[in-house]
């Protein structure tokens, strides 16, 4: 029963995260690691 609940989960969130990170906005005031914010998009 766990391991059904832990995959449907999985799969859910696996499905959610794209359009979850699509929405946010990331920004960096450290000159060190905008490259790695740029590069991100």
């Amino acid at each position: 029963m766990r391991t059904m609940l832990t995959s449907s989960y999985a799969n859910y969130y696996r499905r959610m995260l794209p359009k979850l990170l699509a929405a946010i906005e990331f920004k960096c005031n450290n000159t060190a690691y905008r490259v790695l914010v740029k590069a991100s998009r």
